[in-house]
This record gives structure tokens, sequence and C-alpha cells, in this order.
């Protein structure tokens, strides 16, 4: 199963990323709220969480989960290189890039400090373009989390939506929650996007052309904050 870390640059083969994920809380790269906007603050559920950066693929079933000694912006586009289909980075960030990040997602791994469940955030957005590296349906969301699982994530691990601040949202959580979409075992099981993106419109009702102009806006901005 092609499930890779990778530190220094460097690729190793791994059997499961389940023995890494928590790597972030000893490197001391955690979620610091003085890197934050004050209001960000005050909607962020994993502040003091350590980060860990990872991408995955689902057509090709490979993921990729980077250990650095300091996060540092551009590490998922640096996750990427060495596979055939993508763009060189940082260049892969920009919406004129032909490749992009071609078949992979962006995710992040919210290490949990207290010992509990972790949390799996994947980078969500209606708009993204293709090779964007971001979510855009709740059909991919699903891929992302069955094959996330298959590689070593816990079925109980929760599961949210990030924008690029890697922040949820309240009207999203809101959405998801309607959804019953929790937790990475529950998101594996929303197969039909097209079904979810009608659901989540009927449960918004006046608010959907907020939800869609300025939760997911952030897409605009990708190639400025660099995940």
């Amino acid at each position: 199963m092609p499930v890779f870390i990778q530190r220094d640059g460097q690729k190793q083969g791994v059997a499961s990323l389940a023995p890494f994920l928590n790597d972030s809380l000893q490197k001391g790269c955690r979620m610091d709220k003085a890197q934050m906007a004050a209001a960000d603050q005050q909607i962020c559920r994993w502040l003091g969480f350590g980060i860990g950066k990872g991408v995955t693929d689902p057509e090709r079933n490979i993921s990729v989960f980077g250990l650095p000694e300091i996060m540092t912006a551009g590490l998922h586009g640096l996750l990427i290189q060495g596979f055939p289909g993508v763009g060189t980075s940082p260049e892969c960030y920009e919406q004129n890039d032909v490749l992009g990040f071609g078949g992979f997602v962006r995710w992040v791994y919210f290490a949990n400090p207290g010992g509990g469940n972790g949390i799996l955030g994947i980078d969500f957005s209606l708009c993204a373009w293709s090779g964007a590296g971001v979510a855009n349906t709740m059909f991919s969301v699903s891929r992302l989390a069955k094959t996330c699982l298959e590689h070593g994530i816990s079925p109980q691990d929760q599961l949210v939506l990030l924008n690029c601040r890697m922040i949820e949202e309240p009207c999203v959580f809101s959405w998801r929650q309607s959804l019953g979409l929790c937790c990475a075992s529950n998101g594996q099981t929303k197969k039909k996007s097209s079904l979810q993106i009608q659901k989540a419109r009927t449960v918004h009702g006046a608010d959907k052309k907020h939800l869609v102009s300025q939760t997911f806006i952030f897409v605009i901005a990708a190639d400025v904050t660099r995940g």
C-alpha cells in the first residue's frame, strides 16, 4: 500500500500512518492562538492541538504525511513532489498552474494533547478549481475519508471541513452536523454529493447564499496562504 511519511524532504514507505500522527506534539508544532486573528481564536476548537499536514490521492490510493522539525507554510506542496501529474512547488498552489495538486487533496491532522481522539481536517471549498488540492463535493470528502481510514486514521477521529486559516466556519459546522458528518467513519458513508448539497440548501434556507459566497470564498486566497 503506497503510504509514506516525509521528513527532511525524503519519503519513506510505511505500513500505516497511525504511529506518526501524534508526532507533532513532541515536536512542538501546535495550533498557536498567537498566530491567529482574534475572531478565529473564538471559534477554533483545536487550540493547542498538534498540527501535522498530509495529502491523499484517493484515485491512486496514495497518502503522504509530513514530519517536519518546524511547521512551515507550503508543506502540502512539498509532500506531492516526486509523483507524476503534479505541479512543482510553490507553483502548484497557483490557479493558472496546469497540473496543480493533480488528484491529491490536502488535509491536516490535529493531534489531541489530552490523548483523546484526534481531528482530521480536510481542506474544503465548493468553488475550488480543478487541481487546487481541495475537496469540493461531499463525494470527494467521502472518498478522502475512506482512503485515510485505510491508511491509518482512526474511525473515531473527528472530521472537520477547513478554510484556508485551518478553521471551520460556524455555518459549515452546522451544515456538517446536520448531515451527520461528525467523524472519519461517518465521512466514508456520505456517497452522493448532489444529495448532500441539496440537503444543505434546505437546512440553511435564506443563508445558503452566505454559505457559498462567504464560507467557501477562501479558495480565492489559497495561493496566498500556502498550506
